[in-house]
C-alpha cells in the first residue's frame, strides 16, 4: 500500500519550501491525495514517474508512459491564497506550463478552459479537484516530456497528443522540468495575489482561440458562435448567432472549421 512512508521525500522541493513526496509508481497522484488529503500540508506535491491509472476532465483516461513525464499533485490551501478564487488555480497552471514551454523554446498556447497546446496538439493536461471535507484543492498536472511521436500517436482523446521531445527533437531533464514547472507556478500564483488581472491579461496574450468560430459542448447541448474571450471569472464568453452574449463554465470547445467571415 502507497503510504508517504513509501515515498521519498524531499524538503524544500515543493511550493513555498514545503515537501516533494516522490512514489515510484502511482495508479493517480490525484487520487492519491485526495485519500490522504490529512496527511498533506498547503505547497506539498505528489510526483509519480510511473502513473498508471491517471485521469482528466470527465474521467478521461490520461496516458503517461513510465519515465516520460511529468505527473504531479500540489495541495493548496485556498484559505490561504486570498484574492484567488479556486476555480482559478487550473488556469494558473495552465499559464504555468505554457511559460516553462516557451522558455524551453516550445511555441505552446493556452485553450480555454485549462489546456496547454503546441499547435492543434495537447501537450499537458491539468485537473482541479477539491477535497470535499478540508475544502483543500488538489491541483494535477501531467506534461508529456520525453514521449517518442509513435507513441504520441495512439494518445489520442479529444485532441492529438505531443511532447517536449517530439516537438524540440531532443530530450529533456525530467528533473529540470519538474523545478522549472514549480517555480513558475509560483511566480503566477503571486502574481495573481498581487494584480487581479494577471491571469486574464496572461491568457489573452497566448490565448489559441483569439478570433475563432467555435462550437461549445455544454450540458448536453450545443451552441456557435463567436470567441470574445474570457471573462474575470474564468468563463468562456461566446457572441451567438443571434449577437447575444454566452457565458459557459465547462464544456468541450472546439474552433469550427471553414467558418467564414
Amino acid at each position: 500500500m502507497n503510504t508517504l512512508q513509501t515515498a521519498k521525500p524531499e524538503h524544500g522541493k515543493g511550493l513555498w519550501g514545503q515537501t516533494l513526496y516522490l512514489f515510484r509508481r502511482l495508479p493517480s497522484t490525484n487520487n492519491w491525495c485526495l485519500s490522504n488529503i490529512e496527511n498533506l500540508n498547503h505547497g506539498d506535491i505528489v510526483q509519480t514517474t510511473d502513473q498508471t491509472d491517471g485521469y482528466g476532465r470527465f474521467g478521461r483516461p490520461w496516458i503517461s508512459p513510465k519515465h516520460t513525464c511529468v505527473t504531479l499533485s500540489v495541495i493548496l490551501n485556498p484559505d490561504k491564497l486570498a484574492g484567488i478564487d479556486s476555480t482559478r488555480f487550473s488556469q494558473i497552471a495552465a499559464l504555468a506550463v505554457q511559460t516553462i514551454l516557451v522558455e524551453f523554446d516550445i511555441p505552446a498556447v493556452v485553450k480555454w478552459p485549462n489546456d496547454v497546446l503546441v499547435g492543434k496538439a495537447k501537450i499537458a493536461g491539468i485537473l482541479s479537484e477539491t477535497h470535499e471535507k478540508s475544502g483543500y484543492v488538489v491541483l494535477g498536472i501531467g506534461l508529456n516530456v520525453n514521449i517518442p511521436p509513435t507513441t504520441t500517436e495512439i494518445m489520442q482523446t479529444t485532441l492529438p497528443a505531443v511532447s517536449m521531445s517530439a516537438i524540440a527533437k531532443k530530450k529533456f531533464s525530467l528533473l529540470s522540468v519538474r523545478d522549472r514547472l514549480i517555480a513558475r507556478l509560483s511566480d503566477h500564483i503571486a502574481a495573481a495575489q498581487s494584480n487581479s488581472d494577471h491571469i486574464a491579461l496572461e491568457w489573452k496574450r497566448n490565448d489559441a482561440l483569439a478570433g475563432s468560430k467555435l462550437i461549445i459542448e455544454s450540458n448536453n447541448s450545443v451552441m456557435i458562435g463567436k470567441y470574445a474571450g474570457m471573462d474575470s471569472l474564468g468563463r468562456l464568453v461566446l457572441i451567438d448567432t443571434t449577437g447575444q452574449k454566452r457565458c459557459f463554465w465547462s464544456g468541450d470547445v472546439s474552433i469550427l472549421k471553414h467558418a467564414g467571415n
